[in-house]
Parts: C-alpha cells; sequence; structure tokens
C-alpha cells in the first residue's frame, strides 16, 4: 500500500487560549463579607430564640 505525503502538512499548533483570572475580592469587600458572614452566623443564633420566645408568647395567649 502506498501512501503519498508529498503535499501533507501537519497542522499548525495553536497555543490554548489563557484560562481567565479568578477575581480577586479588595480589602475592603473582604471586611464586607466578614462582616456579612458574622451577622448571619449571630442571626442563626438569636432568631430560633427569638422565633421559640414568640410561640412561647403566643401559647400563652391562647
Amino acid at each position: 500500500m502506498f501512501l503519498n505525503t508529498d503535499h501533507y502538512r501537519p497542522p499548525r499548533w495553536e497555543d490554548p487560549a489563557p484560562e481567565p483570572k479568578q477575581p480577586v475580592l479588595t480589602k475592603r469587600q473582604e471586611k464586607l463579607m466578614v462582616v456579612i458572614v458574622l451577622v448571619n452566623l449571630a442571626l442563626m443564633v438569636v432568631a430560633p430564640i427569638g422565633g421559640a420566645s414568640l410561640l412561647s408568647a403566643l401559647a400563652t395567649l391562647w
């Protein structure tokens, strides 16, 4: 079997596209994120207690 390679050109090698950089938070954004997380954690502790006291008050009135 004969393979004619007279006009064969190897495909061009193209560099892969660089991966996009991940956005970086500024110091102000980091502080705001920490405050938001801390407020959410505090509300996770306080909200059930407040909800339980409201249910207790409604049960007493009932």
